[in-house]
């Protein structure tokens, strides 16, 4: 919280470096740990930290948000080190590719995607991965898939700030005794090959 003159009354936030200005990460993880740090240094006690962070994993996991909030741009090389396929990007990249030989995805072009809860529990990352447009085209069939954004996204980024003294707070313990909505019920697409 900054104040850039003596008679300042209401302090301005200023963020430089951390993920509330951050490209590639996505607006939920943007507005959820900008407005935890708020409340924290605003009230001066982490009670009213705690219930905000509780209400927006609630909101996460009830899936009420848009699309928009969830989307995450990752940069995509033309070739990664050992021909590797690379990061999720590269492999919607890679898939967008093969399906339209015209969208090919030039070396360090932000690709924006999403990342949606699939069938099982052993499934891997990039199975995953959607363009915004694919997932809205099949909203039925998908949802976001709210425990990667909020452990992998929402929660490290918040570990990151509130682990550090002062505060020195397990992010995770927190998140695990909040209480979380039932998932909406899907019907997943059936494989069209034969």
């Amino acid at each position: 919280m900054m104040y850039e003159s003596p008679t300042q009354k209401n302090p301005v936030f200023e963020a430089k470096g951390i993920e509330t200005v951050r490209r590639d990460q996505c607006t939920i993880t943007q507005r959820v740990l900008k407005n935890a740090l708020i409340h924290a240094f605003q009230k001066r006690r982490i009670g009213p930290t705690k219930d905000y962070l509780h209400r927006q994993w609630a909101l996460i996991h009830a899936g009420n948000l848009p699309v928009s909030d969830f989307v995450l741009t990752g940069r995509v090389r033309s070739q990664y080190r050992g021909g590797r396929v690379g990061p999720v990007q590269a492999s919607l990249a890679k898939r967008l590719a093969e399906i339209d030989p015209g969208r090919v995805v030039r070396h360090k072009e932000r690709l924006p995607y999403v990342i949606v809860a699939m069938p099982g529990k052993a499934f891997k990352l990039k199975d995953g991965v959607l363009t915004p447009l694919e997932l809205l085209e099949q909203w039925d069939s998908y949802s976001i898939n709210a425990e990667y954004y909020t452990q992998r996204h929402v929660n490290a980024a918040l570990q990151r700030c509130f682990g550090l003294p002062p505060f020195k707070i397990n992010i995770h313990a927190w998140y695990n005794s909040c209480p979380k909505p039932r998932k909406r019920i899907h019907h997943w697409p059936q494989s069209k090959s034969t």
